[in-house]
């Protein structure tokens, strides 16, 4: 999962990606799971900083049973507790 930012002023200002978790998950064809990823305390303050931040791009990689792999990607909103 990553999540881009704006950093600096408003004439320097870049988007930064940042790799807030990673996980490994098995998951049955035809079946859906939730799987929790946990962030550090880092990426926690950047998540609650703002709105903006919140949003999230969710990337996996999936591999079926013959081993064909494709990237599928999923824009969220990202809520903290």
């Amino acid at each position: 999962m990553a999540i881009g930012r704006r950093a600096g002023t408003a004439t320097t200002a870049k988007l930064r990606r940042v790799v807030l978790a990673r996980s490994r998950f098995r998951i049955a064809a035809g079946r859906t799971k939730s799987v929790r990823l946990r962030v550090g305390d880092r990426g926690l303050r950047l998540l609650q900083r703002g709105r903006r931040a919140r949003r999230v791009l969710a990337v996996a990689s999936v591999r079926d049973t013959a081993g064909n792999m494709r990237v599928v990607r999923r824009s969220l909103r990202a809520y903290t507790r």
